[in-house]
């Protein structure tokens, strides 16, 4: 880019402020290795969101009626119960759409660009086709 030159109240230029040039920095202070985990950790957060989020909706929508949610279940669900609330073609459907976002992922064109620095010094590529899978 380059630097624009600016005028000030009584017409005088001003040049811009250079700013000082920066120190090199090493691949281990730009991605640390992990020592804390947040969410409880890698495994048990994201089972967590993944599996147990379906199930509280599922309950949700089990065991609230038209006044809300009651304050003590009466009792579990049944496995008639569950299977009720499954359906194939229901299934089918989700499948299709994560068939069918895999596929736009692949067939549509888009720009490739590099990701993060990962700290063996790799940098992954990744596609970014969102805005043509989005149909806008």
């Amino acid at each position: 880019m380059s630097a624009k030159k600016r005028v000030n109240a009584g017409g005088a230029s001003t040049a811009p402020a250079e700013a000082p040039a920066a120190a090199p920095v090493e691949v281990k202070d730009l991605n640390p290795v992990t020592t804390e985990f947040e969410f409880m950790g890698p495994y048990l957060g994201s089972l967590g969101v993944s599996f147990g989020l379906p199930v509280l909706v599922w309950a949700a929508s089990y065991y609230c009626n038209n006044i809300g949610w009651p304050s003590i279940p009466k009792a579990l669900p049944t496995l008639a119960d569950v299977r009720a609330c499954f359906s194939l073609e229901a299934l089918a459907v989700y499948v299709g759409w994560w068939a069918f976002q895999a596929a736009l992922y692949m067939l549509v064109p888009g720009d490739v660009i590099d990701g993060t620095q990962l700290r063996d010094g790799k940098v992954l590529k990744y596609r970014i086709n969102g805005e043509w899978r989005s149909g806008r």
